[in-house]
């Protein structure tokens, strides 16, 4: 979907002409058209908020796998390293160690990385969620509003 479509649509007109009269004056009306307009445009822009906060959801996991993608890579460089160093024998020497426990230490802050990024993720989509539920609510209410109106005045018809 190309939100730019909905960005570009004609104004509409949210004059409402009321027939009321004023001491010995009457204002024309077509409010039942300006009201059928309004929850139109309610309804449309309802839309595309759904729409936007469903794009930001899915970008917003995109991100996490990007993150968690890139943790994995560089537990794997240090895994590698650990490996090589084991490989030359030097496992038990004070060097190895001063060597070893910085890569140890960095492991240990990635693994606290992926869980922090998984967190993060988690709060973002609550909030997105709350926000996209809250948005499909006042969708639904505008379209059922549109119907209701739209049948009450055929009826009138």
């Amino acid at each position: 979907m190309n939100i730019g479509n909905y960005l570009h649509t004609e104004p509409v007109d949210y004059h409402v002409n009321r027939k009321d009269e004023v001491g010995d004056e009457t204002v024309d009306s077509n409010s039942s058209l300006s009201l059928d307009a309004l929850l139109s445009q309610r309804t449309g822009i309802t839309k595309i908020k759904l729409e936007v906060l469903a794009a930001q959801l899915s970008e917003r996991l995109s991100i996490r796998q990007r993150n968690l993608g890139s943790i994995g890579y560089d537990e794997l460089l240090i895994g590698n390293w650990l490996l090589e160093l084991n490989s030359m024998g030097a496992t038990n020497t004070h060097q190895s160690f001063q060597t070893r426990m910085p890569l140890h230490n960095k492991a240990l802050d990635m693994s606290k990385d992926r869980r922090q990024t998984d967190v993060d993720c988690w709060r973002d989509i609550a909030r997105l969620s709350h926000e996209f539920l809250s948005t499909w609510d006042a969708h639904e209410q505008a379209k059922a509003r549109g119907k209701f109106l739209s049948e009450t005045n055929s009826r009138d018809d």
